[in-house]
């Protein structure tokens, strides 16, 4: 998040105390500071402090200047002196509070914003930089009540608004999002980031044509805005835009030609237009260009698993694992490969892993279920099929699947109710009317089983058509 620091400097103070030369090298250095050439306003501040070495306001003054030329300690060491003569400056601890932020020394840092609040509690900068570090640190409720106090003392302070919007999007107060960046680009029309971030909260809500608006704006801000680019490109995907999206990819790379996040996101985009080869040549890119990118492995894996290359898919997929020991997806999409090889055992082995990191994923319980069923466990296929219901009644399969294990164990009234529930849920499955039609046909249901098996027949099922011949005249 973007940090703010104020240098006040005094020009009256300062002409007053010092002789006309003094004054000549505080005016060279204002003119040199807007123009960014703080090597050259460290020197005029030099001269000055060779007259004055004790005046506080020069002391800070160049300390602000080596924390602009990124020599944090040695503005730590001038902001120290400027305190020692001046132990009430709070301007001095909020811009000593940024120098050790930039050097990690969090915990410091916090303190001197502290102790700026302190000093002076309508500090609204030192309460901002506060809020930032806390963010930071992942003390959401506290960055958000020192932004809300900054924004209390300082209705129109932009950033503040901006930031806690950011703040917001990350616990999904995405409403609370769209108020505050919305509020920051009435204070700062020109706010790139502002727009960003309005896209971003209304693309969670899945407000996409209204994001793609936001970012564009962004865009328009900032021609070279990669992340907007990206974003937009994102939007787009989930408008089915496809190739609208790989436009907006394909600039985000040629501004960063090392954005890894997009050349995975454009993978993505040509597997959903069938351009296998070049989703395949852009997670590989990603990977060159992180090989710690373990999002790339996974998606290229998909690939070669829907091309049936099973032995990189399931290189691919363990690459992932072993990067990130927690991604369920990876564990459960390996089995569904050892699935495919016939490694029930390890299938298994891979579900129950997805199953432990996250025990409430309904299509885990069903696929673990699948591998059971072809090593005949059916206790354990239909414990898992009814883990599955119990997480998502609405999962058809398992209770297609369930129905046709109780039907193997007799357990016919059993087997009717579940493919009863998986018509109920989707009217066009196959294989429940080819499973209900078994049953009716053993139960001397035989107009209700012939009018199933016709049923499923229509819909695909092949099989059916023996039953049919035999049984229905």
């Amino acid at each position: 998040m973007n940090k703010l620091i104020l240098i006040i400097i005094s020009l009256s103070s300062i002409i007053n105390s010092y002789s006309q030369t003094n004054e000549d090298h505080y005016k060279q250095y204002l003119a040199k500071d807007s123009l960014q050439d703080y090597n050259t306003a460290l020197i005029q501040f030099n001269k000055a402090l060779e007259i004055d070495s004790n005046n506080v306001v020069a002391i800070q003054s160049r300390g602000f200047t080596k924390y602009k030329l990124k020599d944090y300690q040695a503005a730590i060491t001038d902001f120290n002196k400027a305190i020692k003569i001046n132990p009430d400056y709070a301007v001095v601890y909020n811009n000593r509070g940024n120098a050790k932020d930039a050097l990690k020394d969090f915990k410091g840092a916090m303190d001197d914003y502290s102790k700026a609040i302190e000093i002076n509690p309508k500090y609204d900068i030192a309460y901002y930089n506060r809020a930032n570090l806390k963010f930071n640190k992942q003390d959401i409720k506290g960055a958000i009540s020192d932004f809300n106090k900054a924004i209390e003392i300082n209705p129109d302070y932009a950033a503040a608004y901006n930031n806690r919007a950011n703040t917001k999007f990350l616990i999904k107060d995405y409403s609370g999002t769209i108020a505050d960046c919305t509020k920051s680009i009435e204070l700062n029309p020109n706010n790139k980031e502002a727009y960003n971030n309005l896209g971003n909260a209304k693309h969670k809500l899945k407000h996409n044509q209204a994001a793609i608006l936001d970012y564009s704006k962004a865009i328009e801000l900032d021609a070279d805005y990669q992340d907007a680019y990206y974003n937009r490109g994102v939007a787009k995907n989930d408008l089915h835009d496809f190739k609208g999206a790989i436009e907006d990819f394909n600039k985000a790379l040629e501004i960063n030609p090392i954005f890894v996040e997009a050349y995975c996101v454009r993978g993505d985009s040509k597997h959903e237009l069938l351009d296998l080869k070049g989703a395949i040549e852009d997670y590989s890119k990603a990977i060159n260009t992180n090989p710690a990118f373990y999002d790339a492995y996974y998606n290229r894996g998909n690939i070669e698993d829907e091309l049936q290359d099973y032995k990189s898919a399931l290189d691919d997929y363990s690459k992932a694992i072993t990067l990130n020991a927690g991604y369920a997806a990876a564990y459960c999409n390996r089995g569904r490969v050892k699935e495919s090889i016939q490694d029930y055992k390890g299938a298994i082995s891979d579900y129950s892993n997805a199953i432990k990191i996250n025990p409430s994923e309904s299509d885990y319980y069903f696929n673990r279920g699948n591998a059971k069923m072809k090593l005949q466990d059916n206790a354990g296929a239909i414990s898992d099929y009814s883990k599955a219901i119990e997480i998502n009644p609405g999962n058809a399969e398992a209770y297609c699947n369930r129905g046709f294990i109780k039907a193997d164990a007799q357990d016919r009234n059993g087997a009717l109710l579940d493919f009863n529930k998986a018509i109920e849920l989707n009217f066009k499955y196959a294989d429940a009317y080819f499973g209900r039609g078994y049953i009716e046909l053993i139960l001397k249901l035989d107009n209700n089983a012939c009018s199933d098996l016709r049923k499923a027949f229509e819909l695909g099922k092949k099989e059916a058509e023996t039953f049919i011949k035999q049984y229905c005249k």
